[in-house]
């Protein structure tokens, strides 16, 4: 009889043992995806699908599991206690999350530890725990990225000395560097709502053999939220928050619909942001006299300029403004091998105020009345397929059509002028990608794939009497008649797992590139030419070793290069960079290389933590600076009324970047924890000597973290080091407006910052950031930060 019982149990277990487990935060009761899960014998393992999802199948009912995820505390546990549970596990977070195990950085999932290059992961829980106003914000608050700031509305990432063009920012696999990405400071990762990412990755180093044009100093990858994956039966998520801070008088709405039904779901989100002037800190540990305070602005009063007295000069007065998101994504499974998925993503903000243009004075008075961006506007349509199947050639496909439309303007006016200008520039750019893994056998595997696209510029110039209404044509920017670019290129990735300590990731790219544009009928300018047709080459390659000697201790090794081919920006813009200074078009302009070596070294302590150290140096040749240059013989030209001198973009030098960046995250126990960065560069023209305009300061950030099952909480401390006056590069020293008569000066910030969940579905953040209310002004930037900001929010989810 008691063999009959135990017979029929083991029977009755081995029929619950096909069925799926599913891992769950405690805290959140939501699943949680890339656990990876092992036998204590290391014979079997698996990992978590996006719902956190994974097959019993494979193990022995006697197995005890070892679930672990770096963001998350480790268990062991026995399948059958795990049957017992109805297949549910559940985890406590880390006070330190660690990262993820697998990334993307390749445009493909693969294991952390095989890839050579430094990679920076800010997950889904992060961005919930940080809640930033911006993903210019999000990127800051890292640690790990510089981020530049011309006016309230701005970000302009710096990554190891490169910015703006020369670093490529990827939605969904899909570049979104355009035609007309220049070479100062952009604000285009604004356009990506930080409700919508699901995770992002900063890859340092030149990407280009993967990723293509721009990658000079890194990519930073965004890959957005998906519909969930209800399985056969329907189901929906809904989700909205709330955000405010005092600092800006911030005010923001957000919300998602998830859901689904068999083989279909749609996901949906929208956020909506009001941003009124900043208020910068009060308390100055160096006193500079006035700078940085707004002791003064234009009104335009019974149509006079006037010059308004700050009542309060900390007020930093134009610099508010207003942005939407919104997003709609359909998936259809057609069968478990096969994926389809479309998404569209728009985003638009309000006139953003060029705040450093708005602080600028000639003969004690401004030089501009109005200095505005017109609304920036980003629309994306996606198409992608994907399909995981064993076939000759592959083993997974991936293929993505894309439509970007771009919008932004400029617009000014002088001070007691009645002459308002404004330019438009619209931009067109369809991408297609198709990407593919082939394994050849447990060593080899093959990552290849082809790339296009095109961009189409349009732009317009006009001016208007503010008074009368009347308007006529102006100057434009780029070409009236219209400009392109098209770019056709393919590369082939192979990865070598020589023996489970050491793998080998190399890879090579060709890149064709073509550029046109039509001067042709300009009534504004005499060019020697009429039309630009540029038509250039570029290959690129990398190799990469990483080796595991021992479990706790991993080395990399890295060599690539990286490219940029030059476009409409550079070769075919007309403006004025500063008065008195015009930028020409410059038709004799090809491909800037950057050549990069790293090593890192990487120490594990178990699954409490982990220590990086990254060392680099960046070789610029052929860079595409603004140099001194001549129209039709002479070099200076009337341009807007003022005798100005002739700049063109150029390739006249060579330059170098190097220096290291150290992080640190682990974990003292169960519920306190430490992270910290640091980064310190160093750069120069190696012809004039000068210092590179975008190589940042030393920075970083150094947190304590508290974590329970309900509340988490830090106290951090952000830090950047200073830049002596006589150190910036050149052009920064033209811009009094930005620095003191020292210089960009060193700063810090304490910080506390924490989240209470009171109950699964709702939480709760708040904090208080630079506690001190220090006045201080990063590196480049044309606006103050904010002084002591209170700020608080919740969000709710069904």
């Amino acid at each position: 009889m008691n063999r009959f019982l135990l017979f029929s149990f083991l029977l009755l277990g081995q029929h619950a043992f096909a069925q799926n487990a599913q891992v769950y935060n405690v805290t959140t009761l939501k699943g949680v995806d890339e656990v990876f899960i092992i036998n204590f014998q290391n014979s079997t393992s698996v990992i978590s699908d996006r719902e956190g999802r994974f097959s019993l199948a494979s193990f022995n009912i006697e197995d005890t599991l070892i679930i672990q995820h770096p963001s998350f505390q480790t268990k062991f546990v026995p399948v059958q206690t795990i049957l017992a549970q109805n297949g549910a596990v559940y985890l406590n977070e880390k006070a330190v999350d660690l990262g993820i195990f697998v990334v993307s950085a390749n445009k493909r999932a693969v294991k952390r530890e095989d890839v050579p290059n430094k990679v920076k992961v800010i997950g889904r829980k992060e961005i919930d725990f940080q809640n930033p106003q911006t993903s210019a914000d999000l990127l800051s608050q890292s640690g790990e990225v510089f981020v530049q700031k011309s006016q309230l509305g701005g970000g302009s990432p710096m990554i190891r000395g490169f910015a703006a063009n020369k670093v490529l920012i990827v939605v969904d696999g899909v570049r979104m560097n355009n035609a007309i990405f220049r070479g100062g400071n952009l604000q285009n990762v604004l356009n990506i709502d930080p409700i919508l990412i699901e995770k992002t990755e900063v890859i340092f180093g030149p990407g280009s053999v993967i990723y293509g044009s721009d990658a000079l100093g890194g990519v930073m990858n965004f890959q957005t939220r998906k519909p969930s994956n209800f399985s056969d039966s329907s189901g929906f998520n809904l989700g909205s928050a709330m955000r405010y801070s005092s600092a800006n008088n911030e005010r923001t709405i957000k919300a998602y619909l998830d859901m689904g039904k068999g083989k279909w779901g749609s996901f949906t989100s929208f956020s909506a942001s009001a941003f009124d002037d900043l208020k910068s800190g009060q308390s100055y540990v160096n006193s500079e006299g006035d700078f940085g305070k707004r002791l003064w602005y234009v009104e335009r009063i019974n149509n006079k300029d006037s010059i308004i007295q700050s009542s309060d000069p900390h007020v930093q007065r134009n610099s508010g403004y207003d942005q939407f998101n919104f997003s709609q994504k359909i998936s259809y499974k057609p069968s478990d091998s096969v994926s389809v998925l479309y998404s569209l993503i728009y985003s638009s903000t309000s006139d953003i105020p060029r705040y450093d243009r708005l602080t600028e004075t000639a003969n004690g008075l401004p030089k501009s009345a109005e200095w505005y961006y017109g609304p920036q506007s980003w629309l994306m349509n996606l198409l992608n397929v994907e399909i995981n199947q064993k076939r000759k050639f592959f083993d997974r496909l991936n293929l993505t059509v894309a439509h970007q439309f771009f919008e932004e303007s400029r617009n000014d006016r002088k001070f007691n002028s009645n002459t308002l200008r404004k330019r438009t520039e619209k931009v067109s750019l369809i991408t297609l990608n198709a990407d593919l893994d082939k394994e050849i056998n447990e060593k080899n595997t093959l990552f290849y794939g082809v790339e296009f696209n095109r961009n189409g510029v349009q732009s317009e110039g006009i001016r208007t009497n503010v008074i009368s209404g009347a308007s006529s044509p102006v100057a434009t920017r780029y070409p009236e008649a219209g400009s392109r670019t098209q770019q056709v290129a393919a590369y082939l990735s192979h990865q070598l797992k020589m023996s489970k300590k050491s793998t080998v990731l190399w890879g090579v790219r060709y890149t064709r590139n073509e550029l046109y544009a039509d001067f042709g009928g300009s009534n504004f300018y005499n060019f020697s030419f009429e039309e630009v047709d540029i038509n250039s080459d570029a290959f690129t390659a990398s190799l990469g070793y990483t080796f595991r000697p021992w479990r706790v201790w991993q080395f990399n090794i890295s060599l690539s290069s990286g490219f940029r081919s030059p476009n409409v920006d550079d070769v075919a813009k007309v403006f004025d960079s500063e008065p008195g200074r015009v930028v020409v078009p410059n038709e004799n302009i090809l491909p800037e290389y950057a050549y990069n070596g790293e090593i890192g070294l990487l120490r594990k302590f178990g699954d409490k933590g982990q220590a990086q150290v990254n060392f680099f140096y960046t070789s610029l040749q052929n860079t595409i600076s603004r140099s001194t240059s001549q129209v039709n013989g002479s070099d200076s030209i009337m341009y807007d009324g003022v005798l100005s001198q002739v700049l063109s973009e150029q390739n006249i030098g060579q330059a170098f970047v190097s220096g290291v960046s150290y992080s640190l995250m682990y974990n003292l126990n169960k519920n306190f924890g430490l992270r910290s960065s640091l980064t310190y560069m160093d750069g120069a023209d190696l012809d004039t000597k000068e210092s590179l305009r975008h190589v940042s300061p030393l920075f970083g950030n150094t947190a304590i973290a508290f974590v329970t099952e309900k509340i988490r909480s830090e106290f951090y401390l952000n830090y950047n080091g200073a830049i002596p006056l006589a150190e910036l590069a050149p052009s920064e020293k033209s811009k009094p407006q930005l620095y003191g008569p020292n210089g960009s000066l060193a700063w810090y910030t304490l910080n506390l910052k924490f989240s209470v969940r009171p109950s699964a579905t709702t939480n709760i953040t708040a904090g208080v950031e630079n506690i001190l209310d220090l006045h201080y002004r990063p590196y480049s930037n044309g606006i103050s930060a904010a002084g002591r900001n209170f700020f608080v929010g919740f969000r709710a989810d069904i």
